[in-house]
């Protein structure tokens, strides 16, 4: 490569750590060689409207093109001659470069990098809600959950993050993937029906599968990953803590009634059902005179006002309780 095309690679950032030391050491080389590398670094640094996108790989070579063109100018002395003609070079030099930056909307191919909006939809406790996504794919949000996407409707990847629950009825689209990101755990689907709970609180993400396919990205270990096929009726846990995760038959009730507002609990402790009435109707709880009492509790609810709930469970769990607005005290006997 000769001197040119490194000087031309150089001042379009293009040159390895070699190719610049050799262009540098020829710059040093000679006072003649100097005065034409400062003549080509001062047109470069012509400074383009800020406001305005550039290619400046093809702008720096059609200075360097017009350079060369004029380079026979000062080939023979470094006299005043030569001064003479490198200024008039360079205010030459510069002035093609300003042209070229100033209508870089027509002369240089322009490059406009546009941030996509990030649309997040976030339910507290007590409400859920139905998302219409750009694709025409609908998701039902939980209490307490998240989902943030950038995808519009022309993207090549439909891509989510889930933080909390949803049931997701993607709408199938063959070149069109469908991923939803639950932390470091990946959903991708093509169409299909599934639902995948992720509270940041909780050991588990659980992923449950209604129709379709779906292949779900886990890692296990810090570096490696693994890919789990879902067949309807199959669910995915894994674990955040020991980074497992297995393949299970699911119940369809516990994993999918929620989103048709079936309260469903299934021979959970006290803490799982504590979490699940806080989250479903938006209250907190207070517990008196607790002793560590094992709860095996399983139940089923459909549209049913807190205080239903809590006297269904009072007798066979023993206690008491008030509701005040927002708190739920319990008192147990």
């Amino acid at each position: 490569m000769d001197i040119d095309q490194l000087l031309s690679i150089y001042f379009t950032n293009q040159a390895t750590k070699e190719q610049r030391k050799t262009v540098e050491a020829w710059r040093d080389s000679n006072e003649k060689n100097a005065g034409q590398f400062e003549l080509i670094q001062m047109a470069w640094r012509t400074k383009p409207n800020p406001k305005t996108y550039i290619n400046r790989e093809e702008a720096g070579e059609r200075i360097w093109r017009k350079y060369n063109s004029e380079r026979s100018l000062i080939k023979k002395s470094f006299g005043i001659g030569f001064i003479i003609r490198a200024a008039a070079v360079l205010l030459f030099m510069a002035t093609f470069a300003f042209l070229i930056f100033r209508e870089s909307g027509t002369k240089v191919d322009s490059i406009q990098v546009v941030e996509k909006k990030t649309n997040i939809k976030s339910n507290p406790s007590g409400v859920k809600s139905t998302i219409r996504l750009p694709d025409g794919s609908s998701v039902v949000l939980n209490s307490e959950s998240t989902i943030s996407y950038k995808f519009e409707q022309n993207d090549s990847v439909r891509e989510v993050e889930l933080s909390g629950e949803a049931f997701f009825k993607i709408k199938r689209e063959a070149r069109r993937p469908f991923i939803v990101r639950s932390g470091n755990v990946a959903t991708q689907v093509l169409g299909t029906e599934f639902n995948v709970k992720a509270f940041p609180a909780e050991d588990n993400i659980d992923i449950a599968l209604l129709e379709g396919k779906i292949k779900v990205i886990a890692p296990s270990d810090k570096n490696n990953f693994n890919d789990f096929f879902l067949e309807p009726g199959q669910g995915f846990r894994f674990n955040k803590s020991d980074q497992s995760g297995i393949i299970e038959q699911i119940d369809f009730k516990e994993k999918f009634g929620w989103k048709n507002g079936t309260l469903y609990f299934r021979n959970n402790t006290l803490e799982e059902v504590i979490a699940k009435l806080s989250r479903w109707y938006g209250v907190k709880f207070e517990l008196a005179n607790y002793s560590n009492q094992k709860w095996d509790y399983s139940g089923e609810y459909q549209d049913e006002y807190l205080e239903v709930i809590l006297e269904s469970m009072r007798f066979s769990e023993h206690f008491t309780y008030e509701i005040d607005n927002e708190l739920v005290k319990i008192y147990f006997n």
